[in-house]
């Protein structure tokens, strides 16, 4: 359903979301944990913000929202409080534009 909604996943979105989860997945582990990556993610660079349409305070609360909200309802409500790389796509492939 959501695919249907979303459309398709451009692959240069797709290599930049796997390189950013490589990225942060300091411990190579294949799973970002909240304290793995709360001091690397740099929202000042990101693309909304540079544009002026969201703050860096809004960037930063809405990727720490993946490890709790996002997480736990594509998990059925487990709130483990790390991502495995397909879950950080698929929240990344559900954002708005």
């Amino acid at each position: 359903m959501m695919l249907a909604v979303c459309g398709q996943f451009p692959q240069q979105r797709m290599r930049i979301v796997c390189e950013a989860f490589d990225k942060l997945d300091a411990n190579g582990n294949g799973t970002l944990e909240m304290e793995e990556v709360k001091d690397k993610f740099d929202p000042t660079r990101h693309p909304e913000v540079i544009i002026g349409r969201k703050t860096a305070e809004e960037v930063r609360a809405n990727f720490f929202d993946m490890f709790g909200t996002f997480h736990a309802a594509s998990n059925n409500m487990n709130s483990s409080k790390s991502v495995t790389k397909t879950e950080f796509i698929q929240y990344h492939r559900y954002l708005n534009d």
